[in-house]
């Protein structure tokens, strides 16, 4: 993979965004442009970036992850993060890609990353005919 998948970090435990912003940067197929711990910062910062991975907290103040995801026109691909497995379901029923739970671990966030660089490439290689 020659161009890197461009990222964004959202979580409002300054601990939390620090151990999944070290574990994008090991990643050389990831560049981080940003890490938001408040939410509407974050939300608008998806807006400007249109990063192609967005690591997501459920649980902030003002603006969940979940809702976050809701209030986007074109999301890119997320993959939720919490404390709590609880949310598990409503977040594939928004179409995340891959759901950690925290403490993320290293083996299940390159898991989830594995994952979700598939279905980009999967993505990017759908091709839309006119019939």
């Amino acid at each position: 993979m020659d161009k890197k998948i461009t990222c964004l970090a959202v979580d409002d435990d300054p601990t939390s965004l620090m151990i999944i912003s070290n574990l994008i940067k090991k990643d050389e197929r990831l560049s981080l442009l940003e890490t938001y711990t408040d939410p509407i910062e974050a939300a608008a910062g998806i807006i400007l970036h249109k990063p192609g991975i967005i690591f997501l907290d459920v649980e902030m103040p003002e603006f969940t992850g979940l809702e976050m995801v809701e209030s986007l026109v074109r999301p890119p691909k997320v993959i939720m993060i919490t404390s709590k497995k609880d949310y598990q379901d409503k977040a594939f029923d928004l179409d995340v890609t891959d759901f950690l739970v925290k403490p993320v671990a290293k083996d299940r966030f390159v898991q989830a990353l594995e994952k979700t660089l598939e279905a980009i490439k999967k993505d990017s290689l759908t091709i839309k005919v006119d019939e």
